[in-house]
């Protein structure tokens, strides 16, 4: 199953090197991964593990192709800045022959309050360097959109979200 899987910075200066249809000035992300945990102790409850603080977030990472956005991300970092908002859409293939070839968007991630908290670049022979990167971020929503395979139509969409300034799950 093909999968197309983009990432934009609400950020002026980071301008990603996507050329795809509908997607230009995205970066085109190869690989990504975010964990969430959520501490327990078994003694705390008498019917076994109890909740013991607010569920931690690990940092959002990414893995790209080196393309123009990687200098101004790497301002961003150094420089400890803030970006208001960024959002990571994944694309399933539904089998479209026609103009909109991209497929149906099925995973939404808005990040908001996002720091750069880690950047790393490797190359070896006859590849393209890729860029590795890593997010913190005050409030996380996901979007997950089921997809008829059969007919190329997307469903309902179902959001979830996580305020960490505020603790507010929604």
């Amino acid at each position: 199953m093909a999968v197309n899987v983009f990432w934009k910075f609400n950020a002026p200066d980071v301008v990603g090197s996507s050329l795809m249809k509908g997607q230009e000035g995205k970066q085109e992300i190869i690989s990504y991964n975010h964990s969430c945990t959520q501490p327990t102790n078994p003694v705390r409850s008498a019917a076994g593990g109890g909740t013991i603080e607010r569920a931690h977030h690990g940092t959002f990472n990414m893995v790209q192709e080196l393309d123009e956005a990687y200098i101004p991300m790497l301002k961003l970092l150094w420089s400890g800045k803030h970006i208001e908002k960024g959002t990571l859409t994944c694309y399933r293939s539904a089998g479209d022959t026609g103009g909109e070839q991209m497929g149906v968007p099925y995973l939404k991630v808005e990040l908001e309050a996002i720091v750069i908290t880690h950047m790393s670049i490797s190359g070896g022979p006859g590849e393209l360097p890729t860029v590795s990167f890593s997010l913190n971020y005050a409030k996380c929503t996901y979007t997950y959109t089921p997809v008829d395979q059969s007919k190329g139509t997307a469903a309902a969409a179902i959001p979830v979200s996580h305020d960490l300034r505020s603790n507010t799950v929604a």
